[in-house]
């Protein structure tokens, strides 16, 4: 796990043009020389999530973001390292009924 920094960001990783649909909600990551984010999508809202941390390296990388009191949460977009794509890693969740 290391920082996220711009340096990572534009030799890293990507933007991709489009949203991602995910079963719910749809998601994009924005990669700019000043910062790196991910805007989730849900119906008529959208929410900005800052990229402060990745992890992995040599297959994916996953990013953390910052919530309350300090929590960092695992973004459900993560980026293909060898495929250079993004992917919406809650598409192989399943949900049961009961």
């Amino acid at each position: 796990m290391q920082p996220y920094t711009n340096k990572f960001g534009s030799e890293e990783i990507t933007a991709h043009d489009e949203f991602l649909q995910g079963s719910v909600k749809s998601y994009r990551a924005f990669i700019t020389n000043k910062k790196g984010y991910v805007v989730v999508r849900s119906g008529d809202e959208e929410k900005n999530f800052p990229l402060v941390h990745v992890f992995g390296g040599k297959n994916v990388y996953y990013f953390l973001t910052p919530l309350k009191r300090g929590r960092l949460q695992v973004l459900p977009l993560a980026y293909d390292v060898r495929k250079k794509e993004w992917f919406d890693t809650t598409a192989s969740f399943r949900q049961t009924t009961t």
